[in-house]
């Protein structure tokens, strides 16, 4: 397969699932994420595990524009007249996400890891904490894509952007 009919498919694959996401009334980004896991190169070899090594430089400048363009909309008065709340909204959205994966991890991690000599400190509690630490980036542009996609109105929102 070329390396255009490749990115063609993962562009069609991610529409797809962005739309049949947003019929089930669920963030089109869930939809892409999906496709983005039916793509894994490791799960299903549709694509080939080069393509992403192949493809950094492209996965960097559209980061770039995203970066950009959520960048260009923020006015500096704005987030310091809002400081408080971002950091609160910033602080407990990272908190909460690393404490309930990590909880949810340590409980359910035992019925599927079983190995012989494991122990809650030197298995589970450490799996949990890594993927509870793994879980607390938050990406601007899904929340970003997300707002635009149900139009959000409030004031937080319409202090923040003009």
């Amino acid at each position: 397969m070329t390396d255009m009919l490749i990115l063609g498919l993962i562009v069609l694959l991610g529409f797809i699932g962005g739309e049949f996401a947003k019929k089930f009334g669920l963030p089109k980004v869930t939809g892409f994420i999906i496709a983005g896991i039916v793509l894994n190169p490791n799960l299903t070899h549709v694509v080939p595990v080069d393509f992403t090594k192949h493809t950094e430089l492209l996965i960097n400048i559209a980061l770039s524009f995203i970066t950009f363009a959520v960048g260009g909309t923020l006015h500096y008065s704005k987030i310091k007249k809002l400081g408080k709340q971002i950091s609160y909204i910033t602080f407990f959205e990272a908190e909460t996400s690393f404490v309930l994966t990590t909880i949810g991890i340590i409980l359910v991690s035992p019925l599927f890891i079983q190995m012989e000599g494991m122990h809650w400190l030197t298995v589970f509690i450490p799996v949990g904490l890594l993927m509870g630490s793994l879980a607390c980036p938050t990406d601007p542009s899904a929340t970003l894509a997300i707002v635009h996609q149900y139009k959000a109105k409030g004031p937080f929102l319409r202090q923040l952007w003009v």
